[in-house]
């Protein structure tokens, strides 16, 4: 099992100084993993992350909001159940989103990671789960179980599921390179450029 510690010592390296006023030895550690580099420009990169951060602003007022509405659609299993775990999702979504939009042009290799890792599969979970919510309440309305207002939350499942799935499709079309720290000489050599769905 890969332990933290050891993703840690694969991009960072410790290295001693000399403080000038005492005189001793210090130990910092400093970052020699590979950069991962948008390959855009700087406005397309402002542009994505308006994009993402647009979107993640209008999910989370669709699906909490959904969720406060009184509904019957708030109450059944069969709309209750993909709802909660679109939640779950959100957050995971949510914190993906919001480690993109702190990211530079430059990212070092456990964030940007993460950010992938999170990216690539909360968002489109979270789509998938309110599209079911959706479906599900469309057959209540159909059947005479949930009409009127009470039909309101489904206007959040669609809009929701429309903004998650938008961030995932938008994140997978972001390119990044992955460039050598040539910081240090024994940083490892990487290959010139890849997508966020290739291995890294």
């Amino acid at each position: 099992m890969k332990k933290p510690w050891d993703s840690f010592e694969k991009n960072y390296v410790a290295v001693e100084t000399l403080d000038a006023d005492s005189g001793k030895t210090r130990l910092r550690y400093e970052y020699y993993g590979p950069w991962f580099v948008h390959r855009g420009t700087v406005a397309a990169l402002l542009k994505e992350k308006w994009i993402i951060g647009a979107a993640l602003a209008i999910n989370l007022l669709s699906v909490i909001g959904s969720g406060l509405v009184d509904s019957v659609l708030n109450r059944v299993g069969v709309t209750c159940i993909p709802y909660g775990l679109a939640l779950a999702a959100l957050v995971f979504t949510a914190m993906g989103s919001v480690l993109f939009l702190v990211s530079g042009r430059k990212v070092k290799r456990p964030e940007y990671e993460r950010m992938d890792r999170i990216l690539r599969s909360a968002p489109i979970i979270e789509a998938l789960l309110l599209l079911c919510a959706f479906l599900a309440a469309i057959v209540l309305a159909l059947t005479g179980k949930v009409t009127g207002s009470g039909l309101v939350p489904m206007a959040g499942y669609l809009t929701g599921s429309g903004c998650s799935f938008l961030t995932w499709y938008l994140f997978r079309t972001l390119q990044y390179r992955k460039e050598k720290n040539t910081e240090f000489e024994y940083a490892e050599e990487n290959p010139p450029c890849f997508s966020p769905e290739e291995e890294s």
